[in-house]
């Protein structure tokens, strides 16, 4: 069995590097190598995001002057950048919650899964885990509409057509505030029709994960996933500040006073 895993740069094969599907493929990906003194490849310029080490200071609001330095950390921006200009904002990626409503009202979400070799679960010491989520895109160029890359990303990543004129915009969301620079947008869609998948080659492989309920969708590690469900249960109105149960057994309560009048 093949599995996935994350490892040291270094430590891949030189010959891999080599293999012209692997060209091909960063080629697609506007991956350009950089090289070692030796001449080996130490890695590669990606136009998809940047990490850049930025200075947190103080300001004088008038004047503009730095006044004071607070700490240094590392910026990352997420999605396609502009690579002449590497302070630029990256082009937001974009998530979309995939729904269809059955006859009885119930909403649910059409899920897919996929490896995320980079997420480590310090509970039973594994690297790498699947998840089950919904489908998020890159921008694959420079200033392009988050719309438009999740429409894409449907086809190439789900094989899933939506109603083009029930794709909404919700809000926007952040991976990780500390240091992530880019929002990504969330989207809902309503579904139409499944087709084969149009895979570009290059993105990670996704595979279908079926539907669920939207409250019985699988609690997961995914911050952007949960987060593009609570805002999507949000949108729809189906979150109550009273816990279901009570609900249930306060209308048990209302319906027996009645049948006693």
């Amino acid at each position: 069995m093949i599995i996935t895993k994350v490892i040291p740069f270094h430590d891949v094969p030189i010959d891999i590097l080599h293999d012209p599907a692997v060209a091909e493929k960063l080629e697609k990906n506007g991956h350009k190598p950089f090289y070692a003194l030796d001449g080996s490849v130490e890695g590669f310029v990606s136009p998809f995001s940047a990490s850049r080490h930025v200075a947190q200071v103080k300001v004088d609001s008038e004047t503009g002057k730095i006044v004071g330095f607070d700490f240094d950390q590392i910026e990352r921006t997420d999605g396609a950048m502009d690579v002449k200009n590497p302070w630029g904002h990256a082009t937001p990626s974009a998530m979309a919650v995939v729904i269809e409503e059955l006859e009885n009202g119930t909403l649910v979400v059409h899920a897919v899964s996929e490896d995320r070799p980079f997420m480590y679960n310090h509970r039973t010491d594994t690297k790498g885990m699947k998840v089950v989520g919904i489908t998020g895109k890159w921008a694959k160029s420079v200033g392009s509409k988050p719309v438009d890359t999740i429409l894409s990303g449907l086809l190439s990543d789900a094989g899933i057509v939506v109603d083009k004129s029930t794709v909404e915009f919700i809000h926007i969301h952040n991976p990780n505030r500390a240091w992530v620079e880019t929002c990504n947008e969330v989207y809902v869609a309503k579904f139409s029709r499944v087709q084969t998948r149009i895979d570009d080659l290059t993105h990670d492989f996704v595979q279908s994960a079926g539907v669920y309920p939207l409250a019985q969708f699988p609690m997961g590690p995914d911050a952007l996933v949960n987060s593009a469900l609570w805002l999507t249960a949000l949108h729809f109105g189906c979150v109550s500040s009273i816990p279901v149960q009570r609900l249930l057994d306060r209308i048990a309560e209302l319906e027996a006073q009645l049948a006693q009048k």
